[in-house]
């Protein structure tokens, strides 16, 4: 649902319109993205009311994406992929890491952005980029709000909240990859996701812990969500 609602909100940006791309394996969800306008983003709860399209490109594998750019350059209308963010499940994290490196590989001071609960993640996600010799920096992300998927091809935001993202390398970071990573913060907050870029992200990681803790417990005896607590 994070990842459909991160797609949503930039596709919905004008000069990000057809330059996004959403990697899904749901087939169903991709399939009513494309049949629609876009991406139905419906606001909720703490983020507001109302419903905006987001105007993107869905994929159900790398090789689509990668496909995709080489009918570009055929067509000298070619674009460089500058950042991939994966939000999945822990289990399909080494599978997300091995298509984003892919897909960043030939891409030179690219992000990965892992925008995913928990600290452990990071490991698989550098080993899988520096299998695939790509030079993207590997981006801890942590999302402080809600988002979940209603039906195919509609995402509610409900839940507003900090996205807070630091390089995994700490500062040991080259001032490009740096500015390019302050760059993509703007842009998160201009599509309507706040963020930032914090040196301590791994405290970020603890304390959406923290807070989870305190909440999945009692919303699952009282069996509502957590917005509602």
């Amino acid at each position: 649902a994070v990842g459909s609602l991160f797609a949503g909100r930039l596709g919905s940006l004008k000069q990000m319109h057809g330059k996004v791309w959403m990697l899904s394996s749901w087939a169903e969800h991709t399939n009513t993205i494309k049949s629609l306008p876009g991406l139905i983003v419906r606001e909720e709860g703490s983020v507001g009311k109302g419903c905006l399209i987001g105007n993107i490109r869905c994929a159900g594998s790398a090789k689509e994406i990668l496909d995709f750019q080489i009918a570009e350059r055929n067509g000298e209308n070619a674009t460089s992929i500058k950042a991939v963010i994966i939000a999945v499940k822990q289990d399909g994290i080494r599978k997300a890491a091995q298509q984003a490196a892919q897909l960043l590989a030939k891409t030179h001071g690219g992000l990965c952005i892992a925008l995913l609960n928990g600290i452990g993640h990071m490991d698989a996600i550098e080993d899988s980029l520096s299998y695939h010799d790509a030079s993207a920096i590997a981006v801890h992300g942590i999302y402080h709000g809600g988002a979940r998927i209603d039906s195919p091809g509609v995402v509610a935001h409900s839940g507003a909240g900090l996205t807070c993202m630091g390089s995994s390398r700490g500062a040991d970071t080259d001032m490009v990859s740096d500015q390019a990573l302050r760059q993509l913060s703007a842009l998160f907050t201009e599509a309507g996701l706040r963020s930032e870029v914090r040196d301590d992200v791994v405290a970020a990681a603890w304390e959406k812990l923290c807070v989870s803790a305190a909440l999945n417990g009692p919303a699952a005896l009282l069996r509502v969500r957590n917005g509602e607590l």
